[in-house]
């Protein structure tokens, strides 16, 4: 997804006379992560938007031994993270989306299959990248976490909740409220979009809002993509720790 992002934000960039450039920081947000994981004792990782499988790959390769529950609703991206998990006993797909309600919903299949969504793609980013067509249609599960959250977590005591959901994060949230309230999450990853390439997409100023409502401060943030030029960031990416772990 980001590869693809990426590529995206240089072409509207580059329309605009400006060069773009992801930045590099010294200590990345997977060293960081990977600290965080260890230092709390983590137990549980939720990989909300496996897509196929890369997140909790590159879990494994930092180290990490815990549990893993990954959920990725399109059906050939799961074939691909079932298959990265194929034989770790702690690491558990679902073939679904999380969202606001349980029930039915159809997903935009795409030709990159890692910017496929549930929201529609934004008027800049088909105009970024028009070889990035709507494949087809495809009728996919949708769960709230706060449904599903008593089977998944078992014993778990520190759980990570990170979200790559192309755009989904409001309704994500809206399906998590109690869940985000329990104090076992004890970190959120996500994206912080400062233009959005979704419909409706949460922006990072309410998401940041949102976030820190139910109790998490922000710990990290990472540039992701920038204008080297003239300074303009286009996304953030963050971690947000439980503020009693961090005041």
């Amino acid at each position: 997804m980001k590869r693809v992002i990426i590529e995206c934000v240089r072409s509207v960039a580059r329309q605009m006379g400006y060069t773009v450039e992801r930045y590099q920081l010294s200590k990345d947000i997977a060293g960081v992560r990977s600290r965080i994981l260890k230092t709390q004792g983590v137990d549980l990782v939720l990989d909300v938007g496996a897509n196929i499988g890369q997140y909790g790959k590159g879990l494994r390769s930092q180290g990490y031994t815990g549990r893993i529950v990954s959920f990725e609703p399109v059906s050939e991206a799961f074939a691909e993270v079932r298959r990265a998990a194929n034989g770790d006993p702690n690491w558990v797909c679902h073939q679904r989306a999380l969202g606001e309600r349980d029930e039915t919903s159809q997903i935009s299949v795409n030709s990159q299959s890692a910017t496929s969504s549930l929201l529609p793609m934004g008027s800049a980013f088909r105009k970024a990248a028009p070889e990035i067509t709507r494949v087809r249609e495809e009728t996919i599960q949708v769960s709230r976490l706060d449904s599903l959250a008593s089977e998944l977590w078992g014993d778990a005591q520190k759980v990570y909740l990170k979200l790559d959901v192309q755009g989904f994060e409001r309704s994500v949230f809206a399906g998590a409220v109690e869940s985000l309230a329990d104090p076992r999450i004890i970190g959120v990853e996500c994206e912080l979009s400062l233009a959005g390439l979704y419909e409706g997409q949460m922006l990072y100023n309410e998401m940041i809002d949102w976030i820190e409502e139910k109790g998490l401060s922000c710990f990290y943030i990472s540039r992701g993509f920038c204008d080297n030029t003239t300074g303009r960031t286009f996304e953030l990416e963050g971690i947000f720790l439980r503020r009693d772990l961090i005041s």
